[in-house]
């Protein structure tokens, strides 16, 4: 479980303003002044939705895999 506290401190003191800066120049674009601010208000949707993800604490065995389909040649 420390684990868990440790990743929902690390998610509340990210800094969206800086992660938006790092990752447009990590992909070489320049985000335009009158987007900025919607860009950083999208990194902050996602901050909070991960936040809530990563603070739910679930057992090894709360799911299973979901069967996949595969479909089967038929002989003709």
């Amino acid at each position: 479980m420390e684990q868990r506290k440790d990743q929902q401190t690390s998610l509340e003191h990210f800094d969206c303003d800086q992660f938006t800066n790092i990752a447009a120049k990590a992909l070489g674009i320049n985000i335009k002044d009158e987007y900025r601010q919607g860009v950083i208000d999208n990194v902050g949707i996602a901050k909070s939705m991960a936040i809530k993800v990563f603070s739910t604490s679930m057992d090894s065995n709360c799911s299973t895999i979901a069967p996949t389909f595969s479909p089967m040649a038929r002989d003709l």
